[in-house]
């Protein structure tokens, strides 16, 4: 489960808005990549993926890193990094 709160462009025409856009989270367990479905963000730019990540990461995760990523899954680039609560 990740929550994001306030992803909206910074500049541009489409300067405080979301500019349409979606995204997914990234897993990466030693050096693989374990990718969540998209979702949309909505009009205040905030997201919640609840999801099974693809393909299935191990137990236990080495090194564990997360990254939030713009576009359809698996492509995109990554922009932020997640924070365990």
């Amino acid at each position: 489960k990740v929550d994001g709160r306030g992803l909206l462009l910074a500049g541009g025409n489409g300067v405080g808005t979301t500019g349409g856009q979606s995204v997914h989270a990234r897993l990466f367990c030693g050096g693989v990549a374990h990718n969540s479905g998209t979702v949309p963000l909505d009009a205040e730019g905030d997201f919640r993926i609840e999801d099974v990540l693809s393909p299935m990461p191990p137990s236990p995760c080495a090194s564990p890193i997360l990254l939030i990523v713009s576009g359809i899954a698996p492509a995109g680039n990554w922009f932020a990094a997640g924070i365990p609560k």
